[in-house]
């Protein structure tokens, strides 16, 4: 155990990097703030945290801070409209900047929050790959995916220093599906993440803060380095890259930025760029350390101190590539599989089934759903996916189609996903049966409207909050089964809802 003493001697390597040397230790000892961030095509979540008197930050209208949280909580995380995250690193995030359309690689994606911020920030017609060197860190963001009904996501194993490049196998190009588009030259973005030391999280995790053997920081260092020369290596000519941490350690930060501007790898330069984050109390990069001098640029990264903004520590430092437009425009291009009629692996299109047809959702949202720019579609919506990225290609998309009665029936991410937009096979429930539907429990929808092909299926809501599905026993009792799961989320539903009464 590392007393408190112990720590506040190894935050004075920081002291002359901070204004406030007795703010910053205070801040480092005391208890981190709960928060949350609201996707914004979830506006229902923004409401029930409001209804239980959570607030919204100053900086970022989807980011909350939690005071007691309670069942109005535990709905909007259960049904995918509050994603649990430490509020300092919502801001990689929001310092990437991605857009709508863009292709972004997530080089150390795991657990997976920044993940889900990516994938709704590029809508339907963007991609995410979300990669990770650890296949059980990895089972976090699989159901982070369907929590959210992700459809855009493709999760990759491999280790980031050794991620595919372009012109390498597997071929990234596909271009029998991508119309006038060409052959992928590389992401729009990539966030590197990178692994660390960890200092910046020692409010919930004071081990932390300890010395590191020379070796110790060298390997780490090190690795750090190939991570940011791969992620600039993935990056297309004007994309963007994103080195990240959540330590204080110069050696980790702007030494690694600074010995790759320094030593760019041949056709590889990139220039720091000004990283924008309204509303926070930032600081700027530092120009040396230790008798080292670093480049001039490096006032354009950034600093997140614990007692700036009550939050934990990050550093942020946003490069551009040489060579390219800085930006896509986010529109489609080509003509899509799915407007050929099938998928890209030649399947046939799905949407004229009974899964598809019986809630009358119109094919354009299908469509929408799962083509990319370039004509090819990475979601499990329903065909099976073939991947193309092969060699560390682990998952593609949601879970769209549940085939373990034989029949494909909706799965509950996909209920999730559009319950708001059906007009056949829709259960709507008042607002007090939403915790008892899941729970599991019977309830007694206030209406019910059949499915167009009248099987026992329902997509289940409450107003603009998707809860799911259900079954109708069509026996005229007006009661509807519950049949959202009984473990989502790594819990145990029933028994945590049941914790957060008041």
């Amino acid at each position: 155990m590392i007393s408190r003493t112990d720590n506040t001697s190894f935050l004075e390597r920081y002291a002359h990097l901070v204004d406030d040397f007795a703010g910053f230790t205070e801040a480092c000892h005391s208890p981190l703030p709960t928060t949350c961030w609201v996707p914004p095509d979830r506006k229902d979540g923004s409401h029930r945290l409001q209804s239980e008197g959570h607030h919204q930050t100053e900086w970022n209208e989807r980011a909350w801070r939690l005071t007691h949280p309670g069942q109005q909580f535990g709905i909007a995380f259960l049904t995918g409209a509050a994603l649990i995250q430490e509020e300092a690193a919502m801001a990689a995030v929001e310092a990437l900047a991605p857009k709508l359309g863009e292709r972004i690689l997530d080089l150390c994606a795991a657990p997976g929050n920044k993940t889900v911020q990516l994938s709704k920030a590029v809508g339907n017609t963007g991609w995410i790959v979300a990669n990770d060197v650890s296949p059980n860190r990895l089972q976090v963001l699989r159901g982070l995916k369907d929590r959210f009904s992700l459809t855009n996501v493709t999760v990759t194993v491999t280790d980031g220093r050794r991620f595919p490049l372009t012109g390498e196998q597997p071929d990234l190009s596909d271009s029998a599906d991508s119309g006038e588009s060409g052959g992928f030259d590389g992401f729009d973005a990539v966030l590197a993440d990178v692994p660390c030391s960890c200092e910046g999280t020692c409010r919930k995790h004071p081990s932390v803060l300890r010395p590191q053997s020379e070796d110790e920081r060298a390997r780490l260092t090190n690795l750090q380095e190939e991570l940011l020369r791969r992620a600039i290596r993935l990056a297309r000519p004007g994309g963007r890259i994103l080195y990240a941490t959540c330590t204080f350690a110069p050696e980790e930060n702007e030494a690694v930025v600074d010995r790759v501007l320094r030593r760019p790898e041949t056709g590889q330069d990139v220039d720091l760029t000004t990283c924008v984050l309204p509303g926070l109390r930032v600081s700027p990069g530092i120009d040396q350390w230790n008798g080292k001098t670093f480049s001039s640029d490096m006032h354009r990264a950034i600093r997140l101190w614990p007692e700036a903004n009550d939050t934990g520590g990050f550093f942020l430092a946003l490069m551009v590539k040489a060579g390219g437009a800085s930006h896509v425009d986010g529109s489609a291009q080509g003509e899509s599989a799915l407007e050929k009629g099938k998928d890209p692996d030649g399947a046939d299109n799905c949407f004229n089934t009974t899964p598809w047809s019986a809630f009358s959702i119109s094919d354009s949202a299908f469509q929408a759903l799962e083509s990319l720019e370039d004509g090819r579609k990475y979601t499990r919506l329903a065909a099976a996916h073939r991947g193309h990225l092969p060699s560390v290609e682990w998952s593609v998309g949601m879970t769209g189609m549940n085939l373990k009665s034989g029949e494909p029936r909706f799965s509950t991410p996909l209920a999730l996903k559009f319950a708001s937009m059906a007009t056949a096979g829709v259960a709507e429930l008042e607002e007090k049966d939403i915790v008892p539907f899941l729970c599991r429990e019977v309830v007694r929808p206030s209406a019910i409207f059949p499915s167009t092909d009248q099987s026992p299926g329902l997509l289940v809501r409450s107003g603009s909050t998707p809860l799911g599905l259900g079954h109708d026993p069509r026996d005229g009792s007006g009661i509807i089964a519950s049949l959202f799961p009984k473990h989502w989320a790594g819990l145990e539903v029933a028994q945590w809802l049941k914790s957060l009464e008041r």
